[in-house]
């Protein structure tokens, strides 16, 4: 498990969220996170935003696991399938994640 999913579980175990605008990490939650975690998060920016937009594991799947291995092939598109959440690679483009 790399940093960012840890600090991430840390954050939405205290009733946080996260989401992108224009390139940065916004955070909200019901009441306010520890300053201690707060700080982790702000320390670790870098590696959240990587995560948080898939920058760090396959594009092509939506398992939280970094680069995952491939397994076996679609049946609809032949392209490959995630061996953790066999999800499709070409998950934009194939029915059958639609």
């Amino acid at each position: 498990m790399t940093l960012a999913i840890q600090l991430i579980g840390k954050a939405k175990d205290q009733g946080a969220s996260f989401r992108i605008e224009q390139g940065e990490i916004k955070v909200t939650a019901s009441a306010p996170l520890p300053d201690m975690l707060m700080s982790e998060l702000r320390q670790h920016k870098s590696e959240l935003l990587a995560h948080l937009t898939g920058a760090d594991r396959c594009l092509a799947c939506l398992c939280a696991r970094p680069i995952p291995t491939l397994n076996q092939r679609c049946s609809l598109c032949q392209s490959m399938t995630c061996a953790l959440c066999d999800q499709c690679t070409a998950y934009r483009s194939c029915k059958r994640s639609n």
